[in-house]
């Protein structure tokens, strides 16, 4: 390869990067971070309106944006573990 065309994918490696990390962003500025005691306060106050549950995190919607943020992430607790403290 000569030294133009490792110019032109060296651009379009850096641009493909900034790309990436200007979509993760503009994807996480709208996430709430949320601890698990904030969560269950929200869920008791009915202002969740859909949650997924996954092995390491709790992620789910708001039935209307908090803080202007539609969406929210937590880390969850396994109950046996939270116990104990």
């Amino acid at each position: 390869m000569d030294q133009k065309h490792t110019l032109n994918v060296g651009y379009f490696l850096l641009a493909l990067f900034l790309l990436g990390a200007f979509q993760t962003w503009l994807a996480w500025r709208d996430v709430a971070q949320l601890s698990h005691t904030e969560l269950m306060q929200m869920v008791g106050e009915g202002k969740v309106a859909s949650v997924t549950i996954t092995e390491t995190a709790v992620q789910g919607r708001f039935k209307a944006p908090v803080d202007g943020k539609s969406l929210f992430l937590s880390a969850r607790v396994d109950p046996d573990a939270a116990a104990a403290f």
